[in-house]
């Protein structure tokens, strides 16, 4: 059974507020990287896009998703997306940095950039890279303002660890555990944000 990952509030209502915002402003969203669609934490929101354009899109054909293609050369014309929703995409990707320039490619100018890549994180199937806060500002430079909230310091990082390792023993200790550190995350938010899980990220072209 797969366990619950502990995420600090700030990032929570940062993720919330970003996903919110670009059901407001945008009206063609692509979700790159998609897997089946409303996977991912998305599945809550589903209802704020119902009168949008939502368009999927991942690699992997066995995925209930919009379309198939390949990040690094996006199937969309220049300045025709409002937003592009790219979460737990770039790590799996051989060169992230051309992603990027299709997605800057593709937005309309004043367009949004949600984002999510990991940095302290443990290692999953076909994972390339991690992300630094100055490697997200360095790969996201060519947007106009680029706003970073790490979705964990690193007292979630530990705490992770340990749950990730508990949960291979015992699914039920785990999810206890996880009540109890729960707890926990108002402090890890006081600590440097540059040891993170990983980071939600916010840009405007």
């Amino acid at each position: 059974m797969t366990k619950k990952k502990i995420r600090s509030k700030k990032s929570q209502i940062f993720f919330d507020c970003g996903i919110k915002y670009i059901a407001e402003k945008a009206k063609i969203i692509l979700d790159l990287g998609s897997g089946d669609l409303s996977q991912k934490e998305m599945a809550a929101y589903k209802h704020l896009f119902k009168n949008h354009i939502y368009i999927g899109m991942d690699l992997n054909k066995k995925c209930l998703t919009t379309i198939f293609g390949d990040a690094h050369n996006i199937p969309f014309k220049e300045r025709s997306i409002d937003a592009v929703i790219c979460k737990a995409l770039l790590e799996h990707l051989p060169e992230p940095h051309k992603a990027i320039k299709e997605i800057i490619r593709i937005l309309k100018d004043g367009g949004i950039l949600f984002l999510y890549v990991p940095f302290l994180s443990v290692y999953h199937k076909s994972d390339f890279f991690r992300f630094t806060k100055d490697g997200i500002s360095y790969l996201l430079r060519d947007f106009s303002t680029v706003k970073a909230v790490s979705t964990g310091n690193y007292l979630i990082v530990i705490i992770d660890l340990i749950l990730r390792g508990v949960n291979q023993k015992s699914s039920v200790l785990s999810r206890i555990l996880t009540k109890i550190f729960d707890n926990i995350t108002l402090f890890d938010e006081k600590l440097p944000d540059t040891q993170a899980s990983g980071y939600n990220v916010i840009a405007i072209k």
